[in-house]
Formats: C-alpha cells, sequence, structure tokens
C-alpha cells in the first residue's frame, strides 16, 4: 500500500514540474551535465523529478539565459522565443489570466515557452495594443517607451487618418486612431481639433496648429 502511495505522490509532483525552480537551477548551475559525479547524479534525481527535464538536463546541460535544460545542442527552444506570435495571440487573447482553468493552464504551458513571458502573462495578462504580457498592473514597458518616443505624426499616419471626420469617427476608426497614435497627448489634440492640413499634426485649439 505504501509503495502505491509513494508511486502516485511521485507522478503527481513529477508531473506537477513544468520548468525548474530558482533553488534547483541554484544547486545545479555549476554540474558538468555531461561528467556528472555520483553524488551529483543522486542530486539530479531527487531535484528534478519531471523525466522530460531530466533527459533534456542529462543530455544537453542548462540554458545560460533561461537557467532550463537545453532543449538541443546549445540551443534553447524556450529562449528562441522572444515575443508571442499573432497566432497565440489569438488563442489566448479572451482568458482571464486571473483565473484560468485548467485546459487554459495547459495551453498557456504548451503556447508561452519562454519563461519570463509565461511569467508576466500569468501575473498581469495581455496588453491589447502590441499583444504582448503587460510588464505590470495594467502597464506595457513597450507601449509606454512608444507613446514617449512619438513626439509627432509620421506621414504614413497622417495619410491613414487625413480623411477621417475627427469629431464623427467610426469604432473601426477609433480603433486604428488608438493603434497609430500612442502618444496620449497627440491622440487627445487630435480627437478634440481634428489634423493641420499644412504641419500634418494635430492641432492644438479651434483655429491654430503647432
Amino acid at each position: 500500500m505504501n509503495f502505491i502511495k509513494n508511486f502516485f505522490h511521485f507522478n503527481k509532483h513529477q508531473s506537477e514540474q513544468k520548468y525548474l525552480s530558482d533553488d534547483v537551477i541554484e544547486q545545479i548551475k555549476d554540474f558538468n551535465c555531461r561528467n556528472l559525479t555520483k553524488e551529483q547524479k543522486l542530486l539530479i534525481d531527487k531535484l528534478i523529478l519531471n523525466k522530460k527535464l531530466k533527459n533534456l538536463y542529462k543530455k544537453y546541460g542548462l540554458c545560460k539565459e533561461c537557467k532550463q535544460p537545453n532543449t538541443a545542442y546549445e540551443h534553447c527552444q524556450s529562449c528562441k522565443q522572444k515575443y508571442l506570435s499573432n497566432d497565440v495571440f489569438e488563442q489566448i487573447k479572451d482568458f482571464n489570466f486571473h483565473n484560468l482553468t485548467k485546459e487554459q493552464k495547459l495551453s498557456i504551458d504548451k503556447l508561452i515557452l519562454n519563461r519570463k513571458l509565461k511569467n508576466l502573462y500569468k501575473k498581469y495578462g495581455l496588453c491589447k495594443e502590441c499583444k504582448q504580457p503587460n510588464t505590470g498592473i495594467g502597464w506595457c514597458d513597450k507601449c509606454f517607451t512608444k507613446q514617449i518616443g512619438q513626439e509627432y505624426l509620421s506621414d504614413d499616419i497622417f495619410e491613414q487618418i487625413k480623411d477621417f471626420r475627427y469629431d464623427w469617427l467610426t469604432k473601426e476608426q477609433k480603433l486604428l486612431i488608438n493603434k497609430l497614435i500612442l502618444n496620449e497627448e497627440l491622440k487627445k489634440r487630435y480627437k478634440k481639433y481634428g489634423l493641420c492640413k499644412e504641419c500634418k499634426q494635430p492641432k492644438i485649439n479651434w483655429s491654430w496648429c503647432n
């Protein structure tokens, strides 16, 4: 009976271990995966319960970036994923990251391989603008940086919105404006006063532009 109990207990923890914790990494980071001592092998077997992770570690070692087992020789599939693709975004955009179902959690683990991106998503959810995980509560560093950097409207943006009626925007036009004009001050001026046809920038009042 104890054997059966221990067996299921082991398999439960094995299935729960999706990645190596910081504590595990600290204990094994200096090991040479190709030349483990007897004591190190025992420790690996004790710490890495997930069979797949253990096999990857023993075969390829740890990734220097994310500290997880490499997925091939000097290659880490997790680190290769620098951002979420549109396909991934479409599959998870309607999830409530605060209250994921079991199936949704499995989907997240399958779709978001990069540990940093996954942790950010689970903690802060998605930015609807850039379709990437937020970096804080209701906050996206990437979009904020763009807002700060956008000091004026480019010719390309002007061409896309020049024929809009700023005081009578359609739903689609509003979405496009929010996508194109990231600087809140410029956006506010455009929605209130429209564009100057001369300098192609939002006016600062009813009659004047910059």
